[in-house]
Parts: structure tokens; C-alpha cells; sequence
């Protein structure tokens, strides 16, 4: 028996779709920020996928599907809000970023597939009064939600796969300018 497998480029890919972004100033302190995208990002020609979970060598064309570890939209809503704190300034900043659900993989199994999920970042910080620093306690993945950044089931020649997302965390964030 003889098996032909490689690695290569799709070789015509379309991607096409629209962005946005929005900042309003509610008060001179409490800013607004919404953005996000639609993204159409397809195979164009003939791409052979390994069809997953069995044992032998065997492909499907996924001419015209969305390509694997593209989701079709994002969301981003966020605000900031200063407040004088004697002769410093205070900042908290609340970041939302919502993907829909979508498939991690070309071979768009049950396994590749990830749920909708919102990761929110909040930042408290103080900064001197005239911007020179700040520092600041960032919480990313502030909910600990679970998601993965990419999956791949088992073929004949490989294990099943997860990249798992960053968990939850915080760190202090000095920044200066000079």
C-alpha cells in the first residue's frame, strides 16, 4: 500500500468581510468602546482535508467552507474610567471580546468545535498627573472562562489534540515614558 501525505499552502484562499469601531465619551471621565468584525474566509480551489478518526488515509474537499480556526465575527465592548485620586488619577478599564461558536479544524468534527464564549480583562491602575507613569493590576480571563485555541482529532497518523486558552491570571504592569 502507498500513502502520499504533505504539507502545503490552500492554494486560493478568499477572505472578505467588515470592521467597526466606536469610542464615546458619556463624561469627560467614562469613555465607551465597541468594535468588531465579519469575516467570510473560505477555500477557493480544491483542498483536500483527511477525513478524521479512521484508520486509513482518506480526504474530503473543503472548497467553499470556512476555513478551520476563523470564526465569522467578533465583538469588543469595553469602557474606561478615570477619577482624580488626590493628586494622582485613578483608571479602571473593563474589556469584552465574544467570538461565536466555530470550528477549530478543516475537518470540522464534534471535537473541533468551540462553544460561543466573552473573555473580560479588568484593569486597576493610578497614574501621575502628568501621564509620565502608571501602574497598574490587570486581571485577564477575569471569569476563568474555558476555551480552546485549537483541536485536532486522531487520524492514522496522529493523536487527538487540544490547545487549551489562557486561564485566568493577573500580573502589575508598570509603564513609563522618558
Amino acid at each position: 500500500s502507498l500513502t502520499i501525505s504533505g504539507w502545503g499552502n490552500a492554494p486560493e484562499v478568499l477572505a472578505q468581510g467588515v470592521e467597526f469601531e466606536a469610542r464615546y465619551n458619556l463624561f469627560d471621565d467614562l469613555s465607551i468602546n465597541v468594535s468588531g468584525a465579519y469575516n467570510q474566509a473560505t477555500y477557493e480551489a480544491e483542498w483536500l482535508v483527511q477525513v478524521p478518526e479512521v484508520s486509513t488515509n482518506e480526504f474530503i474537499d473543503a472548497q467553499g467552507q470556512q476555513i478551520g480556526n476563523v470564526p465569522k465575527a467578533t465583538v469588543n465592548v469595553g469602557f474606561n474610567y478615570d477619577i482624580p485620586i488626590g493628586r494622582y488619577l485613578g483608571r479602571i478599564t473593563l474589556s469584552n471580546s465574544w467570538r461565536p461558536g466555530y470550528y477549530l479544524a478543516d475537518t470540522r468534527t464534534d471535537f473541533t468545535y468551540q462553544d460561543s464564549y466573552t473573555l473580560s480583562n479588568l484593569s486597576i491602575g493610578l497614574a501621575a498627573p502628568d501621564d509620565s507613569w502608571d501602574v497598574a493590576l490587570l486581571l485577564r480571563n477575569a471569569f476563568d472562562v474555558e476555551y480552546a485555541n485549537g483541536r485536532s482529532t486522531w487520524s492514522g497518523t496522529s493523536a487527538q489534540t487540544e490547545t487549551i486558552g489562557q486561564p485566568q491570571f493577573a500580573s502589575v504592569v508598570f509603564r513609563s515614558r522618558f
